[in-house]
């Protein structure tokens, strides 16, 4: 970097604690003599020009004309400027130094302004150079700024602009509106071209411009380091609007830098499919650890044009943690490197986001605790990660894409988790998820079909005490394993048509039982029963069906539970099928099933496996009923005085029984 030509600290400064009216004539007053931190105080009377012989280039215009300077601070002072009035541009705007005030700190010390008056000007507001030095600059603005016209001959203007090229820090904290409607026109710019910090404060009012609203270039210059830049922090408080013509927020590093903005405020820009609401341009040479762009929000961002993004990253990676409201587009591009060296991170926690979220490269984690979503998630290249925690994903037409296929063999393993929720779901919109983990979640999918990974491990997986219940028909492309205590529920009522294409591990509960046999399950692989069940119903001629290509030899014994419905018959031929095993005997091991028997009227069935088929039948037996005899007629008990007369041997003799019959006289 060069810094010839800036070895002159200049200054303007509008009005200071001076409060005495000067006229025309006390214009040589209007500043003060610099003391020994050279400090300027200006009464906003009359204008500085900071370089006489060349009042074209950096001469500032107020009520009157150019007096004192230049200004030479001893090395290694500082510059402070305070502004309490009102400092107005007059020049035309073909003048690009039309600016409100202007230092240039190129002998070592650091810089200082403090403005609660209104500048007007063309050029721009407040400009700050901070050259070769260790030494801080920071801006204060709590007074309106507004810029006209560009010149014509300006490439870009700013209400506020500062320049660092050293070790030194740059901080601008804003509270005032700023306002500057030409196309070319900044709100906020700073430019770090060494190892500090850089620190953006927009506290209160409205930030309007043409062009960016917010711009910051964080560029190592040469004689620095790449990994010793430093970071930025850029912060919207609450009821702060913050709307540019063309980017919102926009950052361009070559650095290593991590960007970071806080927004509790409302943030719009994106004037075409190229531009954006927030924006960070990384380093296209692929540095070891790209830039990254953090976005903390709980307000708004927005893009303008329905084509704009609301946050994009070129050549860097993102990172979101959002509990308010985005609209528009995300989408970060990451530098072309090898796979898992930049992660991005999006966080949904509340609030909502309407639009597409596109990850691109990189092993990316996104977690969708709460709020709403509605737009296709792409993770692209990378193992990418989704956690969803929010029953939302019921209502939601969302599209989540894990990127790239479900195979394992290109080494990128993309998992979707669904965890402790209940809601429905379309499978078609769950997409290129080698594993689908349902973890104490119950879900019912709406339509026929999901797609998982058919390599070992992969697939859809239900653990603690999940479930998935599914329509008349339903495909599963890739492998089913259900955990103990977790249940898949086929509703077909006697035609349902249920499979999966590769295999299935059962330690829980395949429920086909509906009250109407004839479902049919069917894995295209090997079943495992892992000491799970499989429920049926059955009746004297049919019953629903588990159909496989082969059981595993290590298979511990699932559990038909039939439900009986009807009232039995005997089975003709080999029985009524409930397992149908394709690959024959040799794939069905003779202690894969069991089953209680049951009945059915006078019917008892019960489970067999034929040897020559190496299929499960149920098969019945008549039961033989006979009726019960009856039992003969109870002796009346005797009465006490019947006991004691036939202990005498009196009872029934012909005395006895006469004496009975006589009346009592």
């Amino acid at each position: 970097m060069k810094f010839h030509q800036h070895r002159l600290a200049r200054l303007l400064s509008g009005i200071c604690t001076v409060t005495a009216s000067l006229s025309a004539l006390q214009a040589q007053a209007a500043c003060t003599t610099p003391d020994s931190g050279v400090t300027y105080n200006c009464d906003g009377q009359a204008p500085v020009n900071q370089n006489p012989a060349a009042p074209s280039r950096l001469a500032v215009y107020n009520t009157s004309g150019p007096v004192g300077g230049p200004f030479v601070p001893v090395s290694g002072a500082d510059i402070s400027v305070t502004n309490t009035g009102a400092i107005t541009s007059a020049s035309t705007t073909s003048d690009v130094t039309a600016v409100g005030i202007f230092t240039d700190q190129s002998a070592g010390g650091a810089t200082t302004i403090n403005s609660s008056g209104s500048i007007n000007a063309n050029a721009g507001g407040i400009q700050v150079r901070q050259w070769n030095n260790a030494f801080n600059a920071k801006v204060s603005s709590s007074g309106a700024i507004t810029l006209g016209a560009a010149p014509a001959a300006a490439s870009s203007t700013a209400a506020i602009a500062v320049t660092h090229v050293g070790s030194g820090n740059i901080e601008v904290n804003t509270s005032a509106p700023i306002t500057a409607s030409d196309s070319k026109a900044r709100g906020i710019t700073t430019a770090q071209l060494g190892t500090g910090t850089t620190v953006i404060n927009v506290t209160a009012a409205t930030l309007t411009t043409g062009g960016n609203a917010i711009h910051v270039n964080n560029t190592t210059d040469a004689g620095f380091s790449a990994d010793n830049a430093g970071p930025v922090t850029v912060t919207v408080s609450s009821g702060v609007t913050v709307k540019g013509g063309v980017y919102g927020v926009f950052a361009a590093t070559r650095s290593k830098a991590l960007v970071t903005l806080t927004n509790q405020g409302s943030i719009s820009g994106g004037n075409n499919s190229l531009t954006g609401a927030v924006s960070l341009q990384g380093n296209a040479t692929s540095l070891p650890v790209p830039a990254r762009l953090v976005v903390n929000n709980t307000g708004s961002i927005s893009r303008t044009n329905a084509a704009a993004f609301a946050i994009s990253t070129t050549n860097a990676g993102l990172e979101i943690v959002n509990d308010g409201t985005i609209t528009g587009n995300i989408r970060s591009t990451p530098v072309s490197v090898a796979n898992g060296t930049t992660a991005d991170s999006v966080k949904l926690r509340a609030g909502a986001v309407t639009g597409n979220v596109q990850l691109l490269n990189g092993n990316d984690d996104v977690e969708w605790t709460g709020g709403t979503y509605a737009g296709t998630m792409d993770l692209g290249n990378g193992s990418d990660t989704l956690k969803v925690t929010t029953p939302n994903i019921s209502s939601s037409t969302a599209i989540l894409n894990g990127g790239d296929d479900v195979s394992i063999a290109d080494g990128m393993v993309d998992v979707l988790t669904v965890q402790g929720v209940t809601a429905d779901a379309l499978g078609a919109n769950w997409r290129n998820w080698e594993k689908v983990l349902l973890d104490a979640s119950a879900i019912t999918f709406t339509d026929a079909a999901l797609v998982t990974g058919s390599d070992p491990d992969m697939g859809l997986v239900v653990t603690n005490g999940g479930s998935v219940k599914v329509g008349a028909a339903f495909t599963l492309t890739g492998n089913l394993d259900l955990a103990a205590g977790t249940a898949f529920t086929g509703q077909g009522a006697g035609a349902g048509q249920f499979q999966n294409t590769v295999s299935f591990l059962n330690a829980g509960k395949l429920a086909l039982a509906d009250g109407a046999p004839g479902d049919v399950y069917t894995t295209a692989g090997t079943y495992t029963g892992k000491g799970g069940s499989v429920t049926l119903d059955a009746s004297a001629t049919t019953a629903d069906k588990l159909v496989a290509k082969a059981i595993a030899a290590d298979s511990l014994p699932t559990a038909l539970q039939i439900t009986g419905q009807g009232s039995g018959a005997l089975t003709q031929g080999k029985g009524i099928l409930v397992v149908q095993v394709t690959d024959g005997p040799a794939a069905s091991p003779a202690n894969a099933f069991t089953m209680a028997p049951f009945s059915l009227g006078n019917f008892v069935y019960k489970l067999v496996r034929d040897a020559e088929d190496g299929n499960w039948y149920l098969q019945s037996t008549e039961q033989t009923i006979t009726p019960p005899t009856k039992p003969p007629a109870p002796v009346p008990a005797a009465t006490p005085a019947a006991l004691g007369l036939a202990a005498l041997g009196i009872l029934g003799t012909a005395a006895f029984r006469s004496r009975r019959r006589k009346p009592m006289a």
